[in-house]
């Protein structure tokens, strides 16, 4: 019976995995201009807010989702170890499960498609009225540490040539009427 809940649990997790790999490159890839006309056509607030503070929004995302990967990682493995009573052979299973499942759901994000720019905004908007996705200050504090550890690694608020157009370099509307 733990078994099944273990899978069940790592199963959730998975599945808000895949939600949030979706709404990061639905993040990362919507244009500057699907943004603003996204933001004179809604209704609410919540996308003038995520577009607002662009990097804390892409780091409350990225922290996430790393948690529930290593969460559903921790649950196959628990279930990997009560099935095969063998630490070292259960720990190599789970490790092959995951790594199987992490390259598909990396394989199938749709960078280059068009796909992200369609479903950014409702993506995007999900996930900010979820209040627990919210982390506060966690991820500034990971990334000041991980700038401290690797003071060499690009500031993370640089952005390549390929994406200055995105939402990441967004600072509002041009004609907010």
């Amino acid at each position: 019976m733990t078994s099944l809940i273990l899978v069940g649990m790592a199963l959730v997790f998975l599945s808000f995995v895949a939600l949030l790999t979706a709404a990061e490159a639905a993040f990362t890839f919507l244009p500057r201009h699907d943004a603003e006309q996204a933001i004179v056509k809604s209704r609410g607030n919540s996308l003038r807010s995520i577009l607002a503070q662009p990097v804390a929004h892409i780091r409350a995302l990225r922290f996430w989702r790393v948690w529930f990967e290593m969460a559903a990682a921790v649950a196959v493995a628990v279930v990997m170890h009560s099935l095969l009573e063998n630490v070292w052979l259960a720990g190599l299973a789970a490790t092959g499960i995951m790594a199987v499942i992490g390259f598909v759901l990396v394989a199938s994000r749709p960078v280059n498609s068009d796909a992200p720019t369609r479903a950014g905004g409702s993506l995007l908007g999900t996930t900010h009225q979820v209040p627990v996705l919210d982390p506060g200050p966690i991820p500034g504090w990971l990334v000041a540490i991980g700038s401290t550890v690797a003071p060499a690694r690009p500031a993370a608020t640089k952005h390549s040539s390929a994406r200055k157009n995105s939402v990441n370099s967004w600072t509002g509307p041009r004609n907010p009427t």
